[in-house]
């Protein structure tokens, strides 16, 4: 976070630890009660499910388009992503 806050510190991000046992029940209450995080981790299984069913918001062109965040994506996590989801990266609708 420390890195991240140097290299941007006009982007304010406040990280929020959920167990993993409770995680998905989280993040599901939070979609609908309409206060979804910004950026979240979705395990794998839920990815496709939540795509198909309009939860989520494909933003690849948003990595497409910016030279930096395609550079900085970790490579192994962006092979696999797109491996197992059809070459888009998602983001939860808010």
């Amino acid at each position: 976070m420390q890195k991240f806050n140097q290299l941007y510190p006009n982007i304010r991000v406040r990280p929020q630890r959920v167990p993993y046992s409770n995680y998905t029940i989280k993040l599901l209450t939070m979609v609908a009660a309409g206060t979804a995080p910004d950026i979240a981790y979705i395990p794998d299984p839920m990815i496709s499910k939540w795509a198909n069913a309009d939860w989520l918001m494909d933003v690849s062109d948003h990595f497409q388009n910016d030279s930096e965040a395609s550079t900085r994506m970790w490579q192994i996590y962006y092979d696999h992503w797109h491996r197992c989801h059809h070459s888009n990266h998602y983001s939860l609708l808010q």
